[in-house]
């Protein structure tokens, strides 16, 4: 019995740290979108990985905090206007929350290699920390992943987030503003076999003094599978002229 528990304990281990689900890229050229509207616009909500939103994780455990920039406490957010079904996955770092991560696992089940992937997101600022230096929601991605703690992701900081608003005054922010937001686009080459996987994430870091708010909405990444056309190489012809 003993024996069989240990087994138990390794397997739940595996899957729990090691095995993340993702979703599935099939056919030509997948296309993934995420509005983030299903997010609670009320207090009380656990945030569970792969279950709050399919496929997504974070490195906070609790409640996920539902605010429209007025809060000041660390964690996971819900941001958006009051009671407003359109909202924006964020976060809200500080010392006893230095490092907040979230991001999405995708797994390449079409039949061919992904070559590249175009990611375009808007990034919103729901907070002005009071704090006059600019903070940034960093982008990262990982070939192979499993987990956000892993180390080997790539930083693509051509598409960080960096808060347009930095004052030395606090106070709460409309984040679909495009005066507070920003819309980030990139096309990065990439080796993906099949049957392998590619993680995103956003990275919060504590900074100095206040931190800004800040979050991901409207994300779509369409990944390049296709098989390109034989390139010509060379060329040579003949000419018959008749006499």
């Amino acid at each position: 019995m003993k024996r069989n528990l240990t087994i138990i304990a390794l397997v739940f281990f595996s899957f729990g740290h090691l095995v993340a689900q993702t979703f599935s890229l099939t056919g030509t050229n997948p296309t993934y979108t995420q509005n983030f509207n299903t997010l609670p616009t009320a207090t009380g909500t656990s945030w569970v990985n792969n279950s709050t939103i399919p496929n997504w994780y974070a490195n906070i455990s609790g409640n996920i905090l539902v605010g429209s920039g007025s809060g000041t406490s660390l964690g996971l957010y819900s941001y958006g206007a009051a009671s407003n079904t359109e909202r924006a996955l964020g976060s809200l770092a500080g010392n006893s929350t230095p490092l907040i991560e979230f991001g999405v696992g995708f797994t390449n089940n079409s039949s061919t290699t992904i070559t590249s992937f175009v990611i375009t997101y808007k990034g919103e600022q729901w907070r002005n920390g009071g704090n006059a230096n600019t903070h940034k929601l960093a982008f990262f991605y990982k070939i192979g992943a499993s987990t956000l703690d892993e180390t080997g992701y790539e930083a693509v900081s051509l598409i960080d987030f960096n808060s347009p608003i930095a004052t030395a005054t606090a106070s709460a922010l409309d984040g679909n503003a495009s005066v507070n937001s920003a819309t980030l686009t990139h096309n990065c080459t990439v080796n993906i076999p099949v049957g392998s996987t590619v993680f995103f994430k956003w990275q919060d870091v504590n900074e100095s003094g206040g931190d800004h708010g800040m979050g991901v909405d409207d994300l779509s990444v369409t990944f390049n599978n296709q098989v390109l056309p034989v390139e010509l190489v060379s060329f040579s012809a003949k000419i018959r002229v008749k006499m």
